[in-house]
């Protein structure tokens, strides 16, 4: 079964979740079998997210983070791999945290995706408007990448490196510039993120998901 295109489940960049609170409810249902990725930012400096659990009580992991130091907040991805039962439209995500409001950029669930966590980057307060996040070598040459950024404030332009998708934000016009982004690949190469902004951004992170296992005595054609 190939990686499947990603489907938003939540797109609530501004609607703010408080420790132990739960998040704005989902909008599509998370079929059984789904991989679920969520980006979150945070609005204190150096905060984290402990635990992440969804209102089917499975509990998330974390992919990657970056911590934000002086006036800048952390970015963070968590993930599940290969829900046991649907997720239904109108769930919802609690984060216990270390302190301040987060905000969920996107989330995404993916079918086919199911063989689990692979690769991670990460950048703190990339230097100038353009920068590149590269992955390390992949695992297996089938996989899926995720990557985000944020910046508390607004940014007047943006544009997405062009081999990637935006899932979700509108950093133009929203009240703090978010990103969330995917790319699916047929290589096993190191996975670069290209965007470019009117100002600089204050954190960003990637991480890489591998294809299902293909049962024994399957063959599976990528084209």
């Amino acid at each position: 079964m190939p990686i499947g295109s990603p489907q938003l489940i939540l797109n609530a960049p501004t609607a703010s979740i408080a420790s132990g609170s739960a998040s704005a409810a989902t909008t599509a249902d998370a079929p059984s079998g789904s991989l679920v990725v969520l980006s979150l930012y945070g609005t204190s400096t150096g905060a984290t997210i402990s635990t992440l659990v969804d209102s089917n009580s499975n509990s998330y992991s974390l992919a990657t983070r970056s911590i934000g130091t002086g006036s800048y907040p952390s970015i963070e991805l968590w993930y599940f791999v290969n829900l046991a039962a649907d997720l239904p439209i109108g769930s919802t995500f609690t984060a216990t945290t270390s302190g301040g409001n987060w905000f969920p950029n996107g989330a995404a669930i993916v079918s086919g995706a199911n063989g689990g966590a692979d690769q991670v980057a990460a950048a703190a307060q990339p230097s100038g408007t353009t920068f590149t996040l590269t992955s390390p070598s992949l695992s297996v040459p089938n996989e899926i990448c995720f990557a985000t950024f944020e910046y508390n404030g607004t940014i007047s332009s943006y544009t997405e490196d062009s081999n990637w998708t935006e899932l979700t934000g509108n950093p133009v016009t929203s009240n703090s510039g978010v990103d969330f982004a995917y790319r699916i690949v047929n290589s096993a190469a190191a996975v670069s993120w290209s965007p470019s902004f009117s100002t600089k951004v204050m954190n960003t992170i990637m991480a890489t998901f591998k294809a299902s296992p293909v049962p024994p005595g399957t063959q599976m054609i990528f084209m």
